[in-house]
């Protein structure tokens, strides 16, 4: 594993919200996918995740290559957490990313029970908008939701999202 890949895992890892010990072939299929985008606006969340490289201590991070579906989470999640939840002593990304896997459908998916086909078509469903109108199997589940997430860009569903929480 590389220094990058661990420091990104840092980030998000919480034994009590997000463990990343039980999902490591979970975490290393997201960094292998990349991130596409189908709504202009979404291109921000992909250079997020680029961005993100800037925060590593490490050298080895990838200056030319793709950013990745886990990229692109973790920088959501820490963006999230900034703008959303800040809270200086404690953060919450972990807690934002473990949201992001939960709607994903993906929190079976620990290194026990890891099944790379359910995994791929997931990511596969989700990069392509072919989930549910609701969000189901995307980053945002809205339950209920009176509209077309397929429709709305990332930022826009999590800001969505969130406000269901909070009702």
């Amino acid at each position: 594993m590389s220094d990058y890949f661990l420091w990104m895992l840092e980030q998000i890892d919480d034994p009590n919200e997000f463990d990343v010990t039980r999902y490591q072939m979970l975490l290393d299929y997201l960094d292998s996918v990349p991130f596409i985008y189908i709504l202009p606006m979404d291109k921000n969340r992909m250079e997020d995740g680029i961005e993100l490289r800037n925060g590593a201590v490490s050298s080895d991070y990838r200056p030319n290559n793709a950013c990745s579906v886990l990229e692109m989470m973790v920088a959501l999640a820490i963006r999230c957490d900034q703008h959303l939840t800040d809270n200086p002593e404690h953060s919450r990304a972990s807690w934002w990313f473990k949201n992001m896997v939960d709607n994903l459908t993906l929190s079976d998916m620990t290194d026990d029970d890891f099944n790379r086909g359910i995994t791929k078509r997931t990511i596969a469903m989700f990069l392509n908008r072919e989930y549910d109108p609701d969000g189901c199997g995307s980053l945002f589940y809205i339950p209920g939701y009176d509209g077309d997430l397929r429709r709305v860009e990332i930022w826009y569903q999590m800001n969505y999202w969130y406000l269901s929480l909070r009702r």
